[in-house]
């Protein structure tokens, strides 16, 4: 992933983006804060975002499509590193492909 942001003014308010193939819009969890305000730099591999657009999958080469799996809402896991930066309304975002997910969050039933 490149340091440098995409911003995408072309993009007005009331319109949204919408993913092409089996891309993937995240908008990145906070990082986290100590009580003292110190935002710790997190030195894992992956890290957590929600999912605020999908593209709608790909063809294969064997012509078969394959939906996207994940939906717009879905907590996830993703792979740091991987995608690109952009600011879309106001917010940086970050866009991936699906296989750069590591799996999707949910609650679990107690």
């Amino acid at each position: 992933m490149t340091t440098n942001l995409v911003d995408l003014p072309h993009v007005k308010e009331n319109e949204d983006l919408k993913l092409l193939h089996n891309l993937v819009a995240i908008l990145p969890d906070e990082i986290e804060e100590t009580e003292s305000g110190i935002k710790l730099p997190t030195s894992q591999a992956t890290a957590t975002g929600t999912v605020v657009a999908v593209g709608p999958g790909i063809y294969l080469p064997s012509g078969d499509f394959v939906e996207t799996t994940v939906r717009k809402g879905d907590k996830v896991v993703y792979v740091k590193g991987k995608g690109e930066e952009i600011v879309y309304h106001g917010k940086k975002i970050l866009v991936t492909l699906e296989t750069n997910l590591v799996g999707i969050i949910t609650k679990v039933n107690e």
